[in-house]
């Protein structure tokens, strides 16, 4: 447990130099298969839209980390991609995986999602809003 919070608390340090959207880094379990990290929202004050992320490699869930919420409104969205493959413009919200996430809290997903994003749709106060991805490829 104790490795889990300092990977946790590493983690959330280094999304702080990150943008919306970036890869982090990635592990390989002893189990096998991979789990990659990205920076779903980085210290997002305002609105955004968000980015979306290519989660097709990923069959296992999807863990969204959500902190420093304050008084904003945030959301996960989930998306097959359109028709030629690809991911929807940014502006494009697909399919709301679960309510609006009003509170700090860990989200997860096993929904067959090709790609995934997260917006802030209402700043409130300002906080600044960290969401982190976890993707893990096993089955």
């Amino acid at each position: 447990m104790k490795r889990l919070l300092l990977a946790v608390a590493l983690l959330f340090a280094a999304s702080a130099y990150a943008a919306n959207g970036d890869f982090l880094d990635s592990v390989t379990p002893a189990g096998g298969g991979f789990i990659a990290r990205y920076s779903m929202l980085a210290a997002q004050t305002g609105a955004t839209d968000g980015v979306w992320v290519d989660t097709r490699w990923a069959k296992g869930k999807k863990t969204f980390h959500v902190t420093g919420i304050g008084t904003g409104t945030v959301q996960v969205y989930c998306s097959l991609g359109t028709t030629t493959g690809v991911a929807p413009a940014a502006s494009i919200d697909v399919t709301q995986m679960g309510g609006d996430i009003t509170t700090n809290s860990v989200v997860s997903i096993e929904d067959a999602c090709s790609y995934v994003k997260v917006d802030k749709s209402a700043a409130g106060d300002s906080t600044a809003t960290t969401v982190l991805l976890q993707a893990d490829s096993s089955f």
